[in-house]
């Protein structure tokens, strides 16, 4: 199981490296110092690019698609998140990140100086 919920996160890196399905080295690069090196702000931006299907917003639909193939628990404050609309942009996911992050698993993987 743990094999394949990393899969599925090496899958929505890809996605979010490679647009159009064209990865460059520079592109991976620049994603991998983010895992590595990124400040939380920047880390988390990844994630939302991670879970975000325009880059822009992100909607909850696609939030919880995201949580469930990565195997994380959906989390009780994610309704949250979506009390004034069906989609966030990154800096209200910030704010709430900023806020509820101790109680998000996802965050485990990419947030710590290990990277995932």
């Amino acid at each position: 199981k743990q094999w394949y919920q990393r899969r599925v996160r090496a899958e929505q890196l890809y996605k979010v490296f490679a647009p159009l399905d064209h990865l460059t080295l520079e592109r991976l690069l620049i994603g991998l110092v983010i895992i590595i090196r990124g400040t939380r702000q920047e880390k988390l931006q990844l994630l939302f690019y991670m879970m975000s299907t325009d880059g822009n917003k992100v909607s909850q639909d696609d939030m919880r698609g995201s949580l469930v193939s990565w195997g994380i628990e959906i989390p009780k404050n994610l309704d949250l998140l979506f009390t004034v609309s069906d989609a966030c942009s990154f800096e209200h996911f910030y704010k709430w990140s900023e806020k509820f992050s101790p109680t998000l698993g996802v965050y485990d993987w990419i947030l710590d100086n290990e990277g995932y």
